[in-house]
């Protein structure tokens, strides 16, 4: 354990003082005060309209003065007419509130989930890529040999997550605190809240985050070991991120989520599921002992999965020359 805290010390010491991390992230902190103050002074719906194509304008401007038009051929006026469709509107909503108590929140929660998928994605990236160029850093210069001279590999591997995952999430968590303070500040946010529960949410998210990361980051170490110049870690990790990518996507397109069966793998496979299980659960989609039960499934599959990358990584981090292939290390070839 010594050894592991050593190297997750050596880790974040090193990247925490990179000058292209800290004013990366200082970079990006603030674009987003700059963009959300831009937004909050925009006309949005003189945005909206000119970002509409003018065929379409078009339409909607002859679509007002037809109805206007019949209404005046009729005898009516189109404030009567709207007011009535306005009064009418409410009626039909208060009771679809009345029938449904829980249905207030579920267009909030519908795009919080989209949010939280969207992040927990790129945090899992970030930190993916950091750990895979540190690997192939470290293995092209050497220094990798000295560090496996006085530890076993899977400690250095388990050693480089912890390190890099907590640099990842200082990173995101600086981000997703400027972007909400400014939202606060420049008076975007509202209560768009007021309607969500998120005691659970929030603490199934985070340990959801724990398990994915911490099965990605394996992956992604293990893939990186195989090449031996800096240059060949994107293709070499490529597998990994087409892996990631699907559960992104399927939650990310609403019309996959009719599919039962591919509903039912994201809710449940273990590498789906950090993304899958968390924005279904979020948008509604998913009971609490559903989502329990699919965190406890990634969970048990961590130690099997952890154990198949550090097999990969032990038995390719100290070898030079071509990129290794995945199926021959595996035969201990």
């Amino acid at each position: 354990m010594r050894n592991v805290l050593l190297v997750a010390k050596r880790e974040m010491s090193v990247k925490m003082r990179n000058r292209a991390y800290i004013f990366g992230t200082l970079a990006v902190m603030t674009g987003i005060f700059i963009l959300v103050f831009i937004i909050s002074r925009a006309d949005m719906e003189d945005a909206s309209t000119a970002m509409m194509p003018e065929f379409a304008q078009k339409q909607i401007e002859l679509q007002i003065q037809a109805g206007e038009e019949v209404m005046a051929l009729h005898g009516l006026s189109a404030e009567e007419v709207n007011a009535q469709i306005s009064v009418r509107f409410q009626e039909l909503w208060e009771a679809y509130q009345a029938a449904n108590p829980e249905g207030g929140g579920l267009d909030v929660r519908y795009w919080i989930g989209f949010i939280v998928g969207f992040l927990l994605f790129v945090a899992i990236v970030i930190t993916g890529s950091m750990i895979s160029i540190g690997v192939a850093e470290e293995k092209s210069s050497r220094i990798v040999e000295l560090l496996l001279s006085s530890m076993t590999s899977f400690e250095l591997m388990v050693g480089k997550i912890i390190g890099m995952a907590v640099v990842g999430l200082t990173q995101i968590a600086a981000i997703i605190a400027a972007a909400y303070t400014a939202a606060r500040s420049f008076g975007l946010m509202g209560d768009i809240f007021a309607d969500v529960n998120m005691g659970s949410a929030i603490w199934l998210a985070l340990s959801f985050f724990l398990v994915g990361y911490l099965s990605y980051a394996s992956l992604y170490a293990s893939f990186a070991a195989t090449v031996s110049r800096a240059e060949e870690v994107n293709s070499a990790i490529a597998p990994v991120m087409y892996i990631l990518m699907i559960p992104y996507i399927a939650v990310m397109i609403p019309a996959f989520g009719s599919i039962a069966p591919l509903r039912f793998v994201l809710d449940y496979a273990p590498l789906f599921s950090p993304i899958g299980a968390t924005v279904h659960y979020f948008q509604g989609g998913l009971e609490l002992w559903q989502t329990l039960l699919s965190l406890a499934i990634s969970i048990a599959a961590l130690p099997f999965i952890m154990f198949l990358a550090s097999r990969i990584y032990r038995r390719s981090v100290l070898t030079t020359g071509a990129r290794l292939k995945i199926v021959r290390i595996m035969r201990g070839k």
